[in-house]
């Protein structure tokens, strides 16, 4: 089946009017089911099971975290924002929605979000990503989802990096983000505003990728081993709740990324014409990795895997240092 531009935008404008209504309703259900609930372990488990089977279909990423007698539960969606319906360049867009579920104590937090995606990018899924059709005319408009299960973490990640390590103002204005997908890569922007934002602007397909973007996505995928089930998603809301520490794997990320530093620099400062002046930029980059990855080993990055809570990861480490120090 032909998907042309003119059914790609009918179905991205059907696709803006399902998120927009179940995902706003879904959240208020399960905020007032949640703060009403019988508070025990059980109940706990149950209101996350149903949460999960509930918002099966919107879920772009969700982790549960925390120890056994404070456990937590963190999901990102899709949504409309009315205070942010439109881009920085005034297309419509669909805003991630944050929501961190605490059972001790009982507390319900909306998280600002951290990404928009452009309704260009979703009608280029549309028309370039494997959708699921049955009887040859029926289109499952959610089939798209799959190809942004990676966004709230990449997102997160480049926003990290850009508040963390990037000082170069210069930098900022260049780098221009990449989010690799099972069909293509995303390309993205860094809002320039006090408090940065990334923005997804269109989707482009492996059969229009170059060798490098090709290579770099590759790469990316493998890089977020271990990485992907991990509160990074989540960051810097997670954080700012206290409910967890997700800079272990944005720093073991960084440590991946930076041996193709150069190839990464090629496809993140693409709209950069003057070969000199990009160089310049790729180094800047490989610093900004160097530090974020500061204290991060082989080692250490091999054993980490997103769904170890991080005391339990520190816990393995020394164990395995021990270990090996022990064979010499």
């Amino acid at each position: 089946m032909v998907i042309t531009e003119s059914l790609a935008n009918g179905l991205k404008n059907r696709f803006f009017l399902e998120v927009g209504d179940q995902i706003i309703s879904s959240l208020n259900k399960f905020s007032v089911n949640y703060k009403s609930s019988k508070h025990s372990p059980s109940g706990w488990d149950r209101h996350v099971e149903d949460m999960k089977a509930s918002l099966d279909k919107l879920l772009l990423s969700s982790y549960e975290g925390g120890s056994k007698g404070h456990p937590y539960f963190a999901f990102c969606g899709l949504s409309i924002d009315m205070n942010r319906e439109f881009n920085s360049w005034q297309e419509k867009c669909l805003t991630s929605a944050n929501m961190i579920f605490t059972y001790e104590p009982k507390h319900v937090e909306l998280i600002k979000s951290t990404f928009n995606i452009s309704e260009h990018a979703i009608s280029r899924l549309y028309q370039r990503s494997c959708l699921e059709i049955s009887n040859e005319t029926d289109i499952n408009i959610f089939s798209i989802m799959k190809e942004m299960v990676f966004v709230p973490l990449w997102a997160s990640y480049w926003l990290a990096l850009n508040r963390l390590v990037i000082q170069d103002r210069s930098l900022q204005e260049q780098i221009k983000p990449v989010i690799p997908t099972l069909s293509g890569i995303f390309l993205a922007e860094l809002t320039d505003s006090d408090v940065p934002f990334l923005e997804i602007r269109t989707f482009v397909d492996d059969s229009h990728l170059n060798e490098d973007q090709l290579l770099v996505k590759k790469i990316m995928l493998e890089a977020v081993e271990g990485v992907q089930s991990s509160p990074m998603a989540f960051w810097p809301g997670i954080e700012l709740m206290g409910v967890d520490y997700s800079m272990l794997p944005i720093r073991i990320l960084s440590y991946r990324l930076k041996k193709i530093h150069r190839l990464l620099g090629d496809v993140v400062f693409h709209k950069c014409k003057d070969l000199t002046l990009k160089r310049e930029f790729t180094f800047k980059l490989l610093d900004c990795l160097e530090e974020c990855s500061s204290g991060v080993t082989q080692e250490s990055a091999d054993l980490y895997k997103g769904n170890l809570h991080i005391r339990e990861f520190h816990k393995q480490y020394k164990l395995a240092r021990l270990k090996r120090l022990s064979a010499k």
